[in-house]
């Protein structure tokens, strides 16, 4: 038993030297320490990788400390922002306080008789160019073709209105129905502006006041004086425009003027000029203060600065001086055409009643009032409408200039 123990140990013995002089023969047989090259590439590749570890955690702080940075710049710039809108908003309500329209203040810095001047010049011309069509067919049954071709004549002397819009443009094109509309445009402006403005300068002439037991004869005298002023400014506009619709050969309106002044110089241009005066002056009496009456039947408390009242309004005033005045009408274009003066006019009257009765006065009259629908009654609610913005703006800057005063007088006591 002893000797099998110590054959045992002896064996374990052995084993362990075996696997010491093993790990030896690796190691050179020496430790770590007595080899310093070896311990100093440890060395080296341990503080390597720590110092690799902290690189990759310094890298990952400063990336984090860029972003904390942009966040803060950015929110900071945004707190900035947002002030810069509170002052300008602040400063833009002090500038332009409660209730301010610019329009309003652009519209009284405006004076009145180029404010008033462009409102019916512009509105007077839609107007006439809308209705061009019409009007130019009305002229043409009144002077029965004038010198028109033969399908138009014939059409015209038919008194046929249909008839004479197939006829004009089957012999001249749809161009046609506008010739003569430059010269009317031409016309209208300065027409409009004299008229409508006119009126309300006359009117204040006239002293023109509510509660006056004189005021309807004193508005249909300022009605009458504009209409006559406005008349006599732009006829030789009216004969050219005149002529160029009822004479298929003349192309252009400088061709118009030219045979005019071959005929009579520059009396030719206001041929028919005695009833025109004669026509106009109960005409836009009637008319314009017709429309100031009827806007008070017609609007209620809601409705008084409507454009639709103010579009039936001139619509029914335009029909009702049409009705009483238009035989004057007739007479004024067959003396323009014909050649003559006021002392005619009793002569184209008996001439036109037996050849055609009473009825041919009003030739031309249905067309007349299809085109005043649009017309008088554009015209009339614009100029109305413009009146009003006027209005508004005159008040707006009126309460303003108190508004300052207060202001100064306060700083003052101050």
């Amino acid at each position: 038993v002893g000797g099998r123990r110590r054959r045992l140990f002896g064996n374990a013995r052995r084993e362990v030297g075996t696997a010491d002089t093993t790990q030896k023969k690796k190691s050179g047989g020496r430790p770590l320490f007595l080899r310093p090259i070896k311990l100093l590439a440890s060395i080296s590749s341990a503080a390597g990788f720590q110092q690799q570890q902290q690189q990759a955690r310094g890298g990952a702080n400063l990336a984090e400390r860029n972003f904390a940075k942009k966040k803060k710049m950015k929110e900071r710039k945004r707190k900035e922002s947002s002030k810069k809108m509170v002052a300008a908003r602040a400063k833009d309500s002090e500038a332009s306080p409660e209730g301010h329209s610019p329009l309003l203040a652009t519209v009284a810095a405006i004076p009145k008789p180029a404010y008033f001047f462009a409102a019916g010049g512009i509105s007077g011309a839609i107007g006439k160019t809308v209705t061009a069509p019409l009007d130019r067919i009305k002229v043409l049954l009144q002077v029965k073709g004038g010198y028109s071709g033969n399908l138009v004549t014939q059409a015209a002397n038919d008194g046929k209105f249909f008839q004479a819009m197939r006829a004009i443009f089957k012999e001249e094109g749809l161009r046609s129905f506008w010739k003569g509309n430059v010269p009317q445009v031409l016309r209208v402006l300065p027409y409009s502006a004299l008229n409508l403005y006119g009126y309300e300068q006359f009117k204040s002439l006239f002293k023109c006041e509510e509660g006056d037991k004189w005021q309807v004869a004193k508005r249909l005298a300022a009605g009458a004086s504009a209409g006559m002023l406005a008349t006599v400014v732009t006829y030789p506009l009216d004969t050219i425009r005149l002529r160029m619709a009822v004479d298929s050969s003349i192309k252009s309106m400088p061709q118009a003027i030219r045979l005019l002044g071959k005929e009579q110089g520059m009396m030719a241009f206001y041929r028919g000029v005695g009833p025109a005066m004669i026509g106009v002056a109960p005409y836009m009496a009637f008319e314009l203060a017709s429309f100031d009456f009827l806007k008070k039947v017609f609007a209620r408390e809601d409705l008084k600065s409507s454009p639709a009242i103010s579009f039936v309004s001139g619509f029914v005033a335009a029909m009702m001086a049409s009705s009483c005045t238009y035989p004057l009408d007739t007479v004024r274009r067959q003396i323009q055409l014909q050649g003559g003066s006021m002392l005619t006019m009793p002569k184209m009257v008996k001439s036109i009643v037996a050849d055609e009765g009473a009825l041919g006065l009003y030739r031309g009259f249905i067309p007349s009032c299809l085109k005043n629908l649009p017309n008088k009654g554009i015209r009339l609610a614009t100029y109305d409408t413009a009146k009003t913005i006027m209005s508004r703006a005159e008040e707006q800057q009126e309460r303003e200039e108190r508004a300052s005063a207060s202001g100064r007088k306060s700083g003052k006591k101050k």
